[in-house]
């Protein structure tokens, strides 16, 4: 077949004044990535609140800067919040020593005014089982510490709870041999208050507690128990108002403490094991 050599220089000329890189490639079909049903699902800064009564309200910040009065029930209360995304992972701990995992898009956005969504059912918790503290991470970065009524405080790392399947519920998720005081993101080393039922105090940095593998693990002893008394409270010392923390601060652990001396306890931050 005789090709036209003008039609050949036509095609060029076009070419060489109307061409442009190519915009499409071809692939290997092994390379291409499914659209999955959460690739279509909007992804928006939001807060999550939960309340003592066990309710999770999720509200967009868009709605929070219009009105930003949380309500809750009569007797109920905001216990913890968290800024988060609407694709974050949520863990949620109960006071029976489990972690649920849930992402934050499967719970629909909330008014300020709503009452939220009742965790029990949504988890499908076991009877009596009630959640005491959640957090939201992107990136299962950085670490946790759990307190207990029993002195003991632990350490365990995010990506403990990361996992490869789509798992809802893990078992021994944190101790379970003491009831949960709080439970405190651990993104850089600090020091930490601990008070006692009998209004002693003392001050320990978060490096006295060595980090451990095991979820479930007993942590180290921080606080001795004297008279039967029990920790009430373990809050950031940055953030518990405490007047000279210095004079409360131990070295070495576990440590009795020192009866509290200004008269007013430090700042609660979360409140675990309060909720009726």
């Amino acid at each position: 077949m005789k090709i036209d050599n003008r039609i050949v220089s036509d095609l060029d000329a076009v070419a060489k004044k109307y061409g442009k890189p190519r915009r499409s490639r071809i692939v290997d079909e092994e390379s291409v990535e499914a659209v999955e049903d959460h690739h279509l699902i909007d992804d928006y800064n939001l807060k999550l609140f939960l309340t003592a009564h066990g309710y999770l309200k999720k509200i967009p910040l868009t709605s929070l800067r219009a009105n930003g009065e949380i309500k809750t029930k009569e007797d109920d209360r905001v216990v913890r919040e968290q800024e988060a995304r609407n694709k974050s992972d949520v863990l949620f701990f109960t006071d029976r020593g489990n972690c649920c995992k849930a992402k934050a898009y499967e719970f629909p956005d909330h008014r300020p005014s709503d009452l939220g969504e009742f965790l029990t059912n949504r988890l499908e918790l076991e009877e009596g089982e009630k959640v005491v503290a959640f957090l939201a991470t992107d990136d299962y970065a950085g670490t946790l510490l759990f307190a207990f009524e029993n002195g003991r405080v632990s350490r365990v790392d995010l990506k403990a709870y990361e996992t490869k399947t789509n798992r809802r519920k893990l078992k021994n998720g944190f101790y379970a041999g003491s009831p949960l005081v709080a439970m405190l993101p651990l993104p850089a080393e600090e020091d930490f208050v601990v008070t006692s039922s009998i209004r002693k105090v003392l001050v320990f940095h978060s490096s006295l507690v060595p980090a451990k593998v095991a979820r479930d693990n007993q942590g180290a002893h921080v606080m001795q128990s004297k008279k039967g008394s029990r920790v009430v409270s373990v809050v950031r010392a940055s953030e518990s108002g405490l007047a000279d923390p210095d004079h409360y601060r131990v070295k070495a652990i576990p440590a009795v403490g020192t009866y509290l001396r200004d008269g007013s306890l430090p700042r609660r931050q979360l409140e675990i094991g309060e909720a009726d």
